[in-house]
């Protein structure tokens, strides 16, 4: 799974050993685990490990984080920020620790982004996406620094959902020319194709989604490719090539046969914008009505509020 390769590519590359190697000695195994592993951990955890696994509190914390993502991947998503704040508010110093803290800290602001619940509650004190994405990037710069550039990612996500698309463009080719991994890479030129074709500079748009089509397409993982199609879709209905679009919208939707509550709103707005184009504003209306119904039953105040705009435009050309 991307978040196993996430986790471990990391800290391998600090303590120097094999990536699948780490993840199964984070998971627990103890037995014939390298003394020279042992003596890594302990220079990054800073206290003694044995063989016998005295790094339990840390594993129970990975544990814990683990369930919380399997309850937002289950759509338990008021269950899972609670059991990631649990996570984040009682992890230690140690720096593994604090690796997986930040972690939970970044799938909470991603919660809280999908609800539009962008900055910090002024009555409650309670954290916006905003501030949690900023303090996993405090949290990398000492245990991960490679983690830094997603969470920025993140942050320029933020930026788009409160309409600073200069700024949000300007982040995401900043990254895009810092980052290595293609699985990283290949989402920044999407997204970056994506705003650019709301701006209206299609030609630039065009020129970032056919990058981003082609890096996805030869990753081992389909959410990315699914991604850039959808967005490709999207500009190909700007182009006015709507068969062109409902091709690009039929491989998006088959790179992922279970896609998220998230990924089926967003596929659902914008099967709704092509069908209006063609016409058929009555099946554009029960699209965006069915993608209505998934907001509210997972509480996407921003998806929701794009969904009702929409409903509203195409009910009055009706």
């Amino acid at each position: 799974m991307r978040a196993e390769k996430i986790k471990t590519s990391g800290l391998a590359e600090r303590l120097g050993f094999d990536a699948t190697y780490v993840w199964r000695v984070l998971n627990g195994e103890r037995s014939g685990v390298s003394p020279n592993f042992l003596a890594a951990v302990e220079g990054l955890l800073n206290q003694p490990v044995t063989v016998v696994g005295s790094a339990t509190s840390w594993i129970q914390l990975d544990d814990a984080l683990s369930r919380a993502v399997q309850a937002f991947q289950s759509g338990q998503l008021s269950a899972s920020e609670a059991m990631f704040v649990r996570v984040y508010e009682t992890a230690g110093d140690s720096p593994i620790e604090r690796y997986v803290a930040a972690k939970a800290k970044q799938w909470r602001a991603g919660i809280l982004r999908d609800r539009n619940v962008l900055r910090r509650n002024r009555s409650t004190g309670e954290p916006g996406a905003i501030e949690l994405y900023t303090e996993a990037i405090g949290e990398w710069r000492s245990v991960d620094p490679g983690m830094i550039i997603e969470t920025r990612f993140m942050l320029a996500a933020c930026q788009e959902m409160l309409r600073r698309n200069d700024v949000a463009v300007g982040e995401y080719l900043s990254m895009e020319t810092e980052a290595k991994d293609p699985w990283l890479k290949a989402r920044l030129a999407a997204r970056t194709g994506a705003i650019l074709t709301k701006m209206g500079e299609l030609v630039a748009a065009g020129s970032r989604l056919d990058r981003a089509v082609r890096v996805a397409s030869h990753l081992d993982e389909s959410g990315p490719y699914a991604f850039a199609q959808e967005k490709l879709a999207i500009w190909l209905i700007r182009k006015g090539d709507l068969d062109a679009a409902s091709a690009a919208l039929d491989r998006s939707a088959s790179a992922i046969p279970h896609p998220s509550a998230l990924r089926k709103i967003q596929a659902l707005v914008v099967r709704s914008d092509l069908k209006e184009q063609e016409g058929q504003l009555g099946q554009a209306i029960e699209l965006l009505e069915e993608a209505e119904r998934i907001c509210a039953e997972v509480s996407y105040a921003h998806q929701a509020s794009i969904v009702s705009a929409r409903l509203r435009d195409i009910r009055r050309l009706m």
